[in-house]
C-alpha cells in the first residue's frame, strides 16, 4: 500500500469516525512578563467531567524535535504536557509559568528562579538541572535536533541550586523568554537521560496541567488531568483531541453536542458560520499566525531573485484578504509578523512582475507559459488539503500566477504529510504554509542562513549575508527590505484563529501564536 493511499485511508478513517459520532451517541517590544505566580493556592475542586475537542489536523509527530514536529499542530497539542518558562496566552500576552521570577537582565545574562512547588507527573520535582538539560539535548549535534534558533545562541545554562538557573549568551537576545517556551519546554532529566532525541514522543511524564493517557494514530488523542498538579489544577478530568479534518463536519458535531470545543480551524466563513449556531461562544485571536506563499530559494526554477518577485507583484493579494479570506484574517505586508508597523510590502503589479521574468530570461511564447531555452516556468504548489480556507485561496494564487506567464501545478497534502515529508524534500518548490510563531517573532527561525533545512526551520532555505546582519542587529526595516529583495515568501495574510465552545463549557479562548489555545486547557470547565 503507497503512502498516499494510507493518508487517504487516515482522513477517511476520521471522517467517518466523526459521522458514527453524529448518528450513533447522544506589534512593539514583545510584552515582558510581570509578577509572581507562586502565592496563588491551588482550588481544592477535583477535576471532573470530559470536554471533546474536535481539532483539524493529526500531527506528523509529537516529537517537537524531529521534522514534522514543528508544525503548529504538534506544538498546540504538546503545550499542556510539558512545562514552558513562559507561557503566551490571547494577545500575545507572557506569563511566567515555571518562571517564578526573573533575578536578573542583562544584555548577556539572565538568571531566573523556578517555582519551588514544580513536580513532574511521577512526583519528581521539575530543577534547574532539567533545564540545563534540555539545553545540551538541543544543541548536541550528535542529536541533529531540529529547533529554534536561539539556543545556538546560548554559551552556558548553570544550574546554581535546584531551583536557580544562570543563562549566559554569546550575543544578545532580546527575545529570551521565547527559549524554553513558545510551543517548546522543558524537558525531564530523570526520565530522558541516556537516550535519543528520537526517543522522546511517548511523554512518559508530564510537567504540564495534563498527562498523555492515550494516543490513536488516525483517531483521537486523550489528555488527561495530572495527578500532580502545581500552579494550576486543570477544573476538567479529561479532555479527547479528536481529529476532524472537515471544518464542516465538525460544526455538525457541535451542533448534534457530539463534540463541545473546536480548535483553530481555518475555512471561509467560519466565525460567521459558528456564530450563526444557537448556544455556541465564539472567541478569535490575531498576534502571530499567519499564511503565506513559500518559495523555495534552492529550486532551479526560483533560484533566480527576479523569479521570486516577479511572483510577489503578480499575487492581488489585497483582492484575496478582501474577497476570500474576509473575516478570517487581514493583510500582511510583510513576511512576518513582528514589528507589523511600516512596509505595505510589494503591491500588485503584473506589467512590473512581465518586465522582471523577461529580465530573468522567461519569454513569453504560444500557450501563454513563459520558458527559457526551452524549460517552461512550471512550478508546484503544495498546501494542506485540510485546510479549506488555504484551498480557496491556492485557486486565486493558481490563476493569478498563471495569468503572469507560470504553469502551476497544485499538490494537496495531509497537515502532517506537508510538515514532515514535503517541505525537506528537493521536490518542494512552493507552498502555502501558515506559521505560527512566539509573540516576539521568529526571523532568524524562518530566515536566516544558518536555518536553512532540512537541519534548521528556514524554510524557504534563504542564506543571503545582508538579511543575516539585518536579523543579527534586531533591524526589522533593513530585514523588510531584503526579505522585499530576495522575495523568499509572498505574505498573503494574517489568521483570524477562533475557537468555539457549546453552551456550558467555560475557560475556552482563542489563541493565536505558537502554544495555541490549549495553552488555557487547564481553565476548561463543563
Amino acid at each position: 500500500m503507497t503512502a498516499a493511499a494510507r493518508r487517504r485511508i487516515r482522513v477517511a478513517g476520521a471522517l467517518a469516525a466523526a459521522a458514527l459520532l453524529l448518528t450513533a451517541c447522544p506589534a512593539g517590544e514583545p510584552k515582558r512578563p510581570a509578577g509572581s505566580p507562586t502565592a496563588t493556592p491551588l482550588p481544592t475542586t477535583p477535576p471532573e467531567g470530559e470536554i471533546r475537542l474536535a481539532w483539524p489536523h493529526e500531527p506528523a509527530t509529537l516529537n517537537p524535535f524531529v521534522r514534522g514536529g514543528e508544525s503548529p499542530s504538534a506544538r498546540a497539542l504538546l503545550r499542556p504536557l510539558w512545562p514552558p518558562l513562559f507561557a503566551a496566552g490571547p494577545g500575545g500576552e507572557a506569563t511566567p509559568w515555571l518562571v517564578d521570577r526573573v533575578l536578573s537582565e542583562e544584555p548577556l545574562s539572565v538568571r531566573v528562579a523556578l517555582r519551588a512547588d514544580a513536580v513532574w507527573s511521577d512526583g519528581e520535582p521539575i530543577k534547574a538541572s532539567d533545564v540545563v538539560f534540555t539545553w545540551k539535548t538541543i544543541v548536541d549535534p550528535a542529536s541533529k535536533a531540529i529547533a529554534p534558533a536561539g539556543y545556538d545562541a546560548i554559551a552556558s545554562v548553570t544550574a546554581e541550586s535546584q531551583t536557580i538557573v544562570a543563562i549566559t549568551f554569546k550575543h544578545a537576545v532580546p527575545a529570551w523568554t521565547d527559549l524554553f517556551s513558545a510551543g517548546l519546554g522543558v524537558l525531564p532529566e530523570h526520565a530522558l537521560a541516556g537516550k535519543g532525541i528520537g526517543e522522546i514522543g511517548a511523554w512518559p511524564v508530564s510537567g504540564g496541567p495534563f498527562v498523555l493517557e492515550r494516543y490513536t494514530r488516525g483517531l483521537e488523542m486523550v489528555l488527561r488531568a495530572t495527578p500532580q498538579p502545581w500552579r494550576v489544577r486543570a477544573r476538567v478530568r479529561t479532555i479527547r483531541v479528536m481529529f476532524v479534518p472537515d471544518s464542516t463536519t465538525a460544526i455538525q458535531l457541535l451542533r448534534a453536542g457530539r463534540v463541545d470545543v473546536l480548535g483553530p480551524y481555518s475555512s471561509p466563513d467560519f466565525s460567521r458560520r459558528l456564530t450563526a449556531e444557537d448556544g455556541v461562544a465564539v472567541s478569535t485571536d490575531t498576534g502571530a499566525v499567519w499564511t503565506g506563499l513559500v518559495l523555495n530559494t534552492a529550486s532551479s526554477i526560483l533560484s533566480d531573485a527576479r523569479v521570486r518577485q516577479a511572483a510577489a507583484f503578480a499575487v492581488d493579494r489585497a483582492a484575496i484578504v478582501e474577497g476570500l479570506v474576509r473575516g478570517e484574517g487581514g493583510g500582511l505586508g510583510r513576511p512576518f509578523v513582528y514589528p507589523e508597523a511600516g512596509s505595505e510590502g510589494v503591491p500588485y503589479d503584473p506589467q512590473r512582475a512581465a518586465q522582471l521574468l523577461a529580465e530573468a530570461g522567461f519569454a513569453e511564447r504560444r500557450g501563454g507559459t513563459r520558458a527559457k531555452g526551452g524549460t517552461p516556468l512550471e512550478i508546484s504548489i503544495a498546501l494542506s488539503g485540510g485546510d479549506d480556507l488555504a484551498q480557496r485561496v491556492v485557486r486565486a494564487v493558481f490563476a493569478h500566477l498563471n495569468a503572469a506567464g507560470f504553469a502551476v501545478n497544485l499538490v494537496s497534502l495531509e497537515d502532517e504529510a506537508l510538515w514532515r515529508d514535503w517541505l525537506p524534500s528537493s521536490r518542494f518548490q512552493a507552498a502555502l504554509v501558515t506559521f505560527a510563531d512566539p509573540p516576539g517573532g521568529a526571523l532568524r527561525d524562518r530566515y536566516h542562513s544558518a536555518e536553512v533545512m532540512p537541519g534548521g526551520l528556514n524554510v524557504p532555505r534563504v542564506g543571503d549575508p545582508a538579511l543575516d546582519a539585518g536579523i543579527e542587529a534586531g533591524d526589522a526595516a533593513r530585514v523588510a527590505a531584503e526579505l522585499e529583495r530576495l522575495a523568499p515568501v509572498v505574505p498573503l495574510w494574517r489568521a483570524s484563529v477562533p475557537a468555539a465552545a457549546r453552551g456550558g463549557v467555560q475557560g475556552v479562548r482563542a489563541v493565536a501564536s505558537a502554544d495555541g489555545m490549549l495553552v488555557l486547557a487547564h481553565d476548561w470547565a463543563i
